[in-house]
């Protein structure tokens, strides 16, 4: 490589780091939120399933 190739690199890395160092806010609080957000929904959805399953066995003995 070349002076100018390797300095080209240099700059496109200083870049994108400072790309990161502005926008990275930006990036991680949407993807926490929507995770956060997720975790919460399957957790929902999975108790609600056990609560299903707990009325329905509690049906089944108190119709015996």
């Amino acid at each position: 490589m070349t002076r100018s190739n390797h300095l080209f690199v240099y700059r496109c890395q200083i870049g994108l780091l400072n790309l990161w160092r502005k926008y990275r806010l930006v990036v991680i609080f949407p993807s926490l939120t929507a995770y956060a957000i997720y975790a919460d929904l399957a957790h929902t959805r999975k108790w609600k399933l056990q609560q299903k399953q707990l009325e329905v066995s509690r049906g089944v003995f108190e119709a015996e």
